[in-house]
């Protein structure tokens, strides 16, 4: 695809488990370690977690709420070049086909970082399609939240429990054969 990969050592989590779980305070000095990590270059960031993306892109907003307005506008540079994965391959990159060979079946499950917070729908779709010798096989309310993102899980395990059911009857009927 024509691109170099640089994974800079000083990078760490985003901090998201933290942020939805109301500890801005405390995840601070990691998004603070993030955004001068990425400042010191200008090339596309690129994470595979949608979560990820979106909660780094969230950064200027916790800062300008910690009362930290420098370190927002440094964050919103350094958000401004996050790119989910599939969204840079196909939107960045103009590649809708990688070349992937996986012979088989498989049905796809939108993460909702991805889906709901990031709006890309299409994209992982895209690649999968173009996967030779794969069958992409569609599954009933396919967009419908699997309930085990982010600290969902541990905060609401009853209610995450049933939602993964739900979500798991769904795929036995999709006739994956697996």
């Amino acid at each position: 695809m024509g691109c170099q990969v640089t994974f800079l050592e000083k990078q760490g989590c985003c901090g998201q488990p933290a942020l939805n779980s109301g500890y801005t305070k405390q995840a601070l000095p990691g998004m603070k370690n993030l955004v001068e990590t990425f400042e010191v270059n200008d090339y596309p960031i690129v994470a595979p977690a949608g979560s990820c993306v979106y909660a780094i892109k969230n950064y200027p907003d916790y800062f300008m709420r910690a009362n930290l307005p420098d370190w927002a506008e440094r964050a919103k540079k350094v958000a401004d070049r996050f790119f989910d994965l599939t969204d840079f391959i196909v939107n960045k990159l103009g590649v809708t086909d990688i070349g992937a060979h996986l012979p088989g079946r498989a049905v796809y499950h939108p993460s909702c970082s991805l889906f709901r917070k990031l709006g890309i729908v299409d994209e992982p779709i895209t690649l999968l399609k173009h996967v030779k010798g794969l069958e992409l096989l569609p599954i009933h309310n396919q967009q419908t939240c699997c309930g085990f993102g982010g600290t969902f899980s541990v905060k609401m395990a009853e209610i995450s429990g049933e939602m993964v059911k739900e979500k798991s009857n769904m795929l036995r009927k999709s006739n994956l054969n697996t």
